[in-house]
């Protein structure tokens, strides 16, 4: 993450009251807390760079970027992320070994624009992702979610990635014939329990250029309609 100089630390605030905080004041203690959450619940890296994710939060005040994929971390990650990073704009959690109700907690970040949560192997139900309208990246890969598919992401308009790679836990679903993702460009729906026709997926999505469908229970012609997307 890029830097903007050190995080003030908690005991920069303790003379405030309630009420009589400065706003940049309230979400620097915001943001300090989370990370004092982190290094908390979360183990696997050494204390340095745990120091140093906070320190570089981000070149924007208030922090807006989190990534720690791939930093084989595991524990419990703290709730209510939203609440303490409120400008939140990307978030990048994959190949860890995270639990907890990480997602339902993550869909109420409304300024989300990435959001990567492969390879955790989650378990649960999918949230509605409903209120994430400026959404542009969804990576939801090689999960164990079940139930319904959430058909809410296919209202998504910002959406331009979609990754749904082996989630093979969930009820056999069918494409929606009517969606709003104009700007997708990449729609991966491999493993995922999608049966029924193969699904006419041409206006709204004629930017697309990778389309993966393979390892589900599909019938049919492919529609001769997916030979007008251009860009494929």
């Amino acid at each position: 993450m890029a830097g903007c100089g050190c995080l003030p630390t908690l005991e920069s605030f303790t003379m405030c009251s309630a009420g009589t905080c400065p706003l940049h004041a309230v979400t620097a203690y915001n943001q300090s807390e989370f990370f004092n959450l982190m290094k908390t619940f979360l183990s696997g890296k050494p204390l340095s760079d745990w120091m140093s994710m906070e320190e570089n939060h981000s070149a924007i005040s208030p922090a807006s970027i989190v990534t720690v994929k791939g930093w084989s971390i595991s524990g419990r990650f703290p709730v209510g992320i939203c609440s303490y990073l409120a400008k939140l704009r990307i978030l990048r959690v994959g190949y860890n070994n995270l639990y907890g109700d990480i997602l339902h907690s993550i869909v109420n970040c409304s300024q989300l624009e990435q959001l990567n949560m492969t390879s955790l192997y989650l378990e649960g139900m999918f949230a509605d992702f409903s209120k994430l309208k400026s959404l542009k990246v969804l990576d939801m890969s090689y999960n164990l979610f079940r139930g319904d598919f959430p058909m809410s992401i296919t209202n998504l308009t910002s959406i331009e990635l979609l990754n749904f790679n082996q989630i093979g836990e969930l009820k056999p679903w069918k494409f929606p014939k009517t969606i709003l993702m104009m700007d997708l460009k990449v729609l991966i729906l491999t493993c995922c329990m999608l049966y029924g026709p193969v699904p006419t997926i041409t206006g709204n999505m004629s930017s697309l250029v990778n389309l993966l469908l393979d390892g589900n229970f599909l019938e049919g012609k492919i529609p001769a309609d997916i030979g007008l997307l251009k860009n494929l």
